[in-house]
């Protein structure tokens, strides 16, 4: 069964770079694109078709072979990710223009897309994903934190990548119970899974994000990923997502709804908090 990437397009050049994006990621792993319009009505359709083909006539002959499209009527922060859990879309890929273009994609409207699906989403800001051979995982106290993992591994064993959890905590000697707990479900999960992983440890001199953003950038991450949820040690945690995604460095980053995703730990059932 083939791979596929739904790309929720308004026409605009951001838009234009997930296009790219969605189609470099399906080319290596003989998956598909499929690019989404949600019209507000019958008759936004007739245009939004016109420049649906206007904007896919600048695609390469490869690119035109897996990548098809779709207009449908609706509401576009309700109904793409009704039209994603139809599809089983491996990633929702979504361009960005970084602190703007994220103050859209996660403002008060745009948070519905996340509540409504189960899939990722992957932000990009350029449209160029030439490699994927490291991403930055995240690591904290709070359980959600893991729940990204089924996601980030699974690109990881596509691109035969490497996963690199940071951390602020250090899980060896740690008062922090839940700390310990995390790292050890991450560790035994990657390991079963046979995808390379290592910990990074930083120190509290900046920021969390702050120095995720700056180690991704040092290691020349291709990715990084963190969950989305409204529990835990960050007061706004869409804030701290949102950080991420205006990265300096283009960097995309990948994120899911943790009310909606599948619990990693609940794989280890025999593990207690």
């Amino acid at each position: 069964m083939k791979k596929t990437y739904l790309v929720p397009i308004d026409f605009s050049e951001t838009s234009n770079k997930a296009i790219d994006a969605a189609y470099q990621l399906a080319s290596k792993n003989d998956g598909e694109v499929v690019v989404l319009h949600v019209a507000s009505d019958r008759n936004s359709t007739i245009e939004a078709n016109l420049l649906l083909e206007k904007s896919l006539s600048k695609l390469s002959d490869e690119q035109k072979e897996i990548v098809r499209s779709k207009v449908i009527i609706g509401e576009p922060f309700l109904d793409i990710g009704k039209v994603a859990d139809i599809l089983d879309a491996e990633l929702i890929v979504m361009g960005t223009k970084g602190a703007f273009g994220a103050q859209k994609i996660f403002g008060s409207h745009a948070e519905k897309i996340i509540y409504n699906t189960s899939q990722p989403f992957l932000v990009v800001l350029s449209p160029k994903i030439e490699k994927i051979n490291i991403i930055v995982v995240p690591l904290t106290d709070d359980k959600e934190s893991v729940q990204i993992l089924k996601y980030a591994a699974r690109i990881a064993k596509d691109f035969v990548a490497e996963i690199h959890l940071v951390t602020d905590e250090d899980p060896e000697v740690s008062e922090e119970r839940n700390v310990k707990i995390n790292y050890m479900i991450a560790d035994k999960y990657l390991n079963e899974l046979g995808v390379e992983h290592r910990l990074i440890k930083f120190y509290k001199e900046e920021s969390f994000e702050n120095q995720i953003i700056m180690y991704s950038k040092e290691i020349d991450a291709d990715i990084i990923a963190a969950t989305y949820y409204k529990t835990g040690i960050f007061p706004l945690p869409n804030s701290f997502i949102q950080k991420l995604i205006e990265n300096q460095f283009d960097i995309p980053v990948l994120t899911v709804n943790s009310d909606e995703t599948f619990d990693v730990r609940s794989q280890y059932s025999f593990i207690t908090v």
